[in-house]
């Protein structure tokens, strides 16, 4: 696979990966704040009775997943443009190793909220 077309994948998961945060954000308003106003804000142990259900927690998983693809590329793109740093294999390998730091702490939380009783 050539270098051109990774890129253009890269740029289409940009793209798909702010679709998916757009739509689940607006989720989140509606649930939250729209709809949970007229009850009260959730509670610690609403959220964590909704981490519980398999669905919550993978939705959960997927959403950061998306965040974090989304703001490091986005980060990746601004420094490549500004050419802060010129070694961009370097800022690949630290991004990466930050991103998955960043998601197996979610995957965790979410473990360890699901195996406490």
């Amino acid at each position: 696979m050539s270098s051109r077309s990774r890129e253009g994948i890269k740029w289409l998961l940009q793209a798909i990966t702010g679709v998916i945060l757009i739509f689940t954000v607006t989720l989140h308003i509606i649930r939250v704040h729209i709809y949970g106003s007229f009850k009260g804000l959730p509670t610690y142990g609403d959220v964590v009775f909704a981490l519980r259900n398999p669905l919550m927690a993978s939705l959960s998983i997927i959403f950061t997943l998306a965040v974090t693809y989304h703001a490091l590329y986005g980060l990746k793109m601004v420094i490549d443009e500004l050419s802060i740093i010129k070694n961009t294999e370097l800022v690949d390998k630290i991004l990466l190793i930050v991103g998955i730091l960043i998601n197996v702490y979610v995957i965790f939380i979410i473990i360890f909220v699901n195996l406490k009783i």
